[in-house]
């Protein structure tokens, strides 16, 4: 199963779009239909994805712009920062002929 979004700004909102490989062509999910059930009652769910899955939709919010709420950085990001400081600390070890790992 693909999971994809697409920022759609003239619809004002994200598209997502569900497809996965048939036989000779390609199905698509074409909607999804509300049912009413009690509040104790079992809803099955809309989709079981794999993890790969849930990671390619991740990928594609990405990819439209969605970033986590919680403000923490990728990993990447935090990759990159960790690489800038250590930067920062070798340039300021060289300029004030500090030996790194020591502090005053």
């Amino acid at each position: 199963m693909n999971l994809t979004i697409f920022n759609n700004p003239s619809r004002r909102g994200y598209e997502l779009h569900i497809d996965q490989p048939g036989c000779n062509d390609v199905l698509v999910a074409s909607k999804i239909e509300f049912v009413e059930v009690r509040m104790c009652d079992f809803a099955p769910p809309v989709a079981m994805l794999t993890e790969q899955e849930c990671a390619a939709l991740m990928d594609s919010l990405w990819k439209a712009g969605i970033r986590p709420s919680d403000g923490e950085g990728s990993v990447g990001q935090i990759g990159a920062v960790t690489r800038h400081l250590e930067d920062m600390r070798q340039i300021v070890s060289s300029k004030l002929n500090i030996p790194l790992g020591v502090s005053k």
